[in-house]
């Protein structure tokens, strides 16, 4: 142990004598270190083989400078830099420099907004300033024509119009070839002025020539020449003549029938008959003439109605179609499943006959069934397809079918013509489809309109069964009884 050794130290042990024996025993300095290059090193004051890292302790790269700047000398690229790069210019060839824009599509690219004035002068070889192959919009970011100036003026090259105005146009000299005015006012602006002229208005829309809501007064004649007529108002003429017939559509059936109009062919005139009449006349009646309270209720003057169902929805009745009240209904089995709301039971009235819940009246007496009004629970569990049968033994007969209606609400009566060929005691709906999504078919109401008289060929007829002789007896089986007949009335 001493404080210092003065002399040759050459013989000591254990002492670092190079750069290498120095950095072993400690690689960190807390001081500068600044490196002099010697004479003959021409100015080279570092030299290394190795990784070279300036703030990176483990660097991969020549020279690190952090973890963002680096540089590889056998590398694709020589110096990388993973961020910006800032300076005041650069010096050289930069025509190898990616994602620099070099053309104007890539400048308009990063771009298109510009703050100054942009000014096109003119090549000398293309005598041309501005040259596009789109629309172009002043203030107007989306033209939809060649040229847009704002909304209300525009060109359009291939249009019906070239250039369009929607506005005035204010002009001190206006040159034309040809000249149209359209004009851009209503038509009540032309009628304020004059509503009255000589010439003859020609309306020419495909569909509807003249629409009115409120009265129009004609002076003369109306000549349909083609086409029809349809006035959805009433008609009020002093004389309403036809040269040819008169058709009406969809004419309404009445359920009681209160006065008769003659139609004299010779004149084309139309008459009050004064109760005469030469060709056939039925009374129709409703049948039941009165509501039903039990599957079998008897009518006072008429006789004993039946009634027959299928299977039927708890607490539903069989009379509950024909007991004069909506509110309650005459609902079938559940038995109308799948997408198509189709029957998928057994069920059958007959051997002859569609598959399907069915509800059936007897009457009384053989009468001709003329037309139905069914009115429904619900939209969904109206009969949408059906079948009408009748019958007066055990064989029956198809009067009448429909498919697919479906009524547009609860309280929409289907009426249906019948217009049986012959009388039939007994009268059945089957039921193959409802007209919605559910289980049942229902009927709130059946209402059926039948003849109980009528005269045809001077022969009179009744909803009954006639003896013709001398005498006439009709038999107390009809809806017009006549009491005791036990004695034949004679007749003059």
């Amino acid at each position: 142990g001493a404080t210092n050794f003065i002399g040759d130290g050459g013989l000591l042990s254990n002492i670092a004598t190079t750069l290498s024996d120095i950095v072993n025993q400690g690689n960190t300095v807390a001081n500068v270190v600044i490196f002099n290059s010697a004479a003959g090193y021409d100015g080279v004051g570092l030299v290394t083989s190795s990784n070279v890292g300036i703030q990176n302790t483990a660097p991969a790269h020549n020279l690190s400078v952090g973890s963002n700047f680096y540089v590889d000398n056998a590398g694709a690229n020589v110096l990388t830099v993973d961020g910006n790069i800032g300076a005041s210019r650069f010096v050289g060839d930069g025509g190898l420099l990616s994602n620099i824009a070099s053309n104007l599509h890539q400048i308009v690219s990063q771009g298109n907004v510009v703050a100054n004035v942009i000014q096109l002068v003119q090549d000398a070889t293309y005598d041309v300033g501005l040259v596009t192959t789109s629309n172009v919009g002043i203030q107007n970011t989306a033209p939809v024509h060649n040229l847009s100036v704002g909304s209300n003026l525009y060109v359009n090259d291939t249009g019906s119009n070239v250039l369009t105005v929607e506005g005035n146009v204010s002009a001190n000299t206006l040159t034309l070839g040809n000249f149209a005015v359209i004009a851009s006012y209503g038509l009540n602006h032309v009628t304020g002025e004059n509503n009255t002229t000589g010439d003859t208005i020609i309306l020419q829309n495909a569909t509807t020539g003249l629409q009115t809501t409120s009265n129009v007064i004609l002076g003369g004649n109306v000549y349909p020449t083609s086409g029809t007529l349809e006035i959805s108002g009433n008609v009020q003429p002093d004389r309403l003549k036809f040269d040819t017939n008169v058709f009406v559509d969809t004419l309404r059936v009445a359920d009681l029938a209160a006065n008769l109009v003659t139609y004299d062919r010779t004149t084309g005139e139309m008459l009050d008959s004064a109760g005469l009449f030469s060709n056939k006349l039925a009374v129709v009646s409703q049948q039941p003439p009165s509501t039903l309270t039990a599957n079998a209720t008897t009518v006072t003057n008429h006789g004993t109605y039946t009634l027959t169902t299928s299977n039927l929805a708890s607490g539903s009745n069989t009379w509950n179609a024909f007991d004069g009240s909506a509110s309650v209904a005459w609902v079938g089995d559940d038995t109308y499943t799948g997408a198509s709301n189709a029957y998928a039971g057994s069920v059958q009235l007959a051997g002859s006959t569609k598959q399907g819940e069915w509800l059936s009246l007897e009457f009384p007496y053989k009468t001709t069934l003329r037309h139905m009004k069914l009115t429904p629970l619900s939209v969904a569990a109206y009969p949408g397809s059906a079948n009408l049968y009748a019958t007066n033994n055990s064989t029956w007969t198809e009067l009448k079918y429909w498919k697919d209606v479906v009524p547009t609400s609860a309280s929409d009566v289907k009426t249906v013509v019948v217009d049986a060929p012959a009388e039939y005691r007994k009268y059945a709906l089957v039921t193959t489809k409802v007209a919605g999504n559910n289980a049942n078919v229902a009927l709130a109401e059946w209402k059926l309109f039948a003849e109980s008289f009528t005269v045809d060929g001077g022969k009179v007829t009744m909803a009954s069964d006639a003896l013709v002789g001398g005498n006439t007896q009709l038999k107390q089986t009809g809806p017009h009884g006549r009491g005791d007949q036990s004695t034949p009335t004679p007749r003059d």
